[in-house]
């Protein structure tokens, strides 16, 4: 029976990271897409909230993390509601907090009775007995940030489950840096355009072969 399970699992956790593939590749904005992934993800991993923070620089030069999407269960409380999320906030230097293990690209994973001691009051505070969280990174900066919780259960998260949300953000980065670069293509023609336009010339192309 636990063979059982855990292969049902391991083909929840398939279906997961197929299932967000397919909505990336389908759309030229990753964004239409993220709250549909996150309900899909939210539901596989029978989870309270899913959800993605984006980083962004503040006019004090300082780097802050903002929820930006999520995906609630029945009966939780949606945490855009909370006064905690409403603003961004500071991203954490500490050793020990959870932002230094993102930061140096490592899973962050663990329950009440194993949170660090730097992190185990905020979080028991928010109403999290167990949390995953995997960093997201784009052309080598660190983003953002994907995650699950459960407010119901103390959890251990099984290596199934880990490795589909690393997959999950393999496949969101990957998404985020297509559109960047599209988007940069059509600036740089826009701006080709206009330069051209201004000069009054005529493009042309000449083959020397």
């Amino acid at each position: 029976k636990q063979i059982e399970a855990s292969l049902r699992q391991r083909e929840a956790m398939l279906a997961a990271t197929m299932y967000a593939a397919e909505q990336f590749l389908k759309s030229s904005d990753w964004r239409l897409s993220m709250e549909h992934v996150l309900e899909y993800l939210g539901k596989a991993f029978h989870a309270s909230h899913a959800y993605l923070f984006e980083h962004s620089v503040g006019a004090d030069e300082l780097e802050y993390s903002t929820l930006k999407y999520e995906w609630t269960a029945p009966g939780q409380v949606n945490d855009f509601d909370r006064p905690h999320y409403q603003v961004p906030n500071p991203i954490s230097m500490d050793e020990g907090s959870t932002d230094h293990d993102l930061r140096q690209g490592r899973i962050f994973s663990g329950n009440l009775s194993t949170f660090p001691p730097a992190e185990r009051d905020r979080l028991f505070h928010l109403g999290v007995k167990a949390m995953m969280e995997v960093p997201l990174f784009v052309d080598g900066k660190w983003w953002g940030t994907l995650g699950v919780d459960d407010f119901e259960n103390e959890r251990e998260w099984s290596n199934a489950e880990v490795d589909a949300l690393k997959i999950l953000v393999g496949i969101l980065s990957s998404a985020i840096q297509r559109q960047d670069a599209e988007t940069a293509v059509r600036e740089s023609e826009r701006i080709y355009r206009q330069a051209i336009e201004a000069a009054g010339a005529v493009p042309y192309y000449r083959n020397y072969k």
